[in-house]
């Protein structure tokens, strides 16, 4: 390795350590699913929509979140806020502390601002070297029975899973529901010499 090389190497150690990143962070990421087309149990072909531009998507998404430090006591994050995101991933992600305790309220309304679906609750405790993701999606059911769905994770990541039925009015195909899925992402250690993504 040369010189220049090692000397980049140990300035940006240096800075990561002055600017306190490390190992232990964490942080937690609302995700509004994709889209596409999906199979329903059915066995008819359906066209996602999470789009939170579209009133029959995400558009009238609502995630309110508090016990984070640094945030606002009253934070909700809208369909707005996901269309200020790049098209691409919708996602919002923030830093959280080094401990606490996180809520979370999800609903989603329509372009008369009616909920339609069942308004859900959630939360989690803060722990070092774990994140967390909240992931939002309309979509068909998946698995035999609407009492105890699959949670689609094989890596035992899922934490939490609500399926939530849409008022019949506000469906875009009968089967459709809205799926809020919390999921505890341990970070891990990389072995030495290995490639890890």
């Amino acid at each position: 390795m040369s010189r220049g090389i090692t000397l980049l190497l140990v300035l940006a150690l240096q800075a990561c350590s002055l600017l306190g990143i490390d190992d232990d962070w964490s942080e937690f990421t609302v995700e509004l699913g994709g889209a596409g087309t999906r199979g329903t149990p059915g066995g008819e072909a359906v066209r996602i929509n999470n789009s939170p531009y579209d009133p029959g998507g995400m558009a009238g998404i609502e995630v309110e979140i508090t016990g984070i430090d640094g945030l606002p006591s009253n934070l909700t994050l809208t369909g707005a806020d996901f269309r200020q995101l790049p098209y691409y991933t919708h996602e919002w992600k923030t830093r959280l502390p080094d401990s606490g305790h996180v809520g979370f309220v999800v609903r989603l309304r329509d372009r008369g601002r009616h909920l339609v679906a069942e308004e859900i609750s959630g939360s989690f405790t803060i722990e070092p070297r774990v994140s967390w993701r909240l992931e939002l999606d309309r979509s068909p059911f998946r698995g035999d029975d609407i009492r105890d769905p699959l949670c689609p994770d094989p890596w035992g990541r899922c934490h939490q899973l609500w399926v939530l039925e849409i008022r019949e009015g506000a469906r875009n195909y009968p089967s459709e529901y809205l799926w809020v899925e919390l999921y505890r992402l341990p970070h891990f250690d990389c072995p030495k010499d290995a490639v890890c993504m």
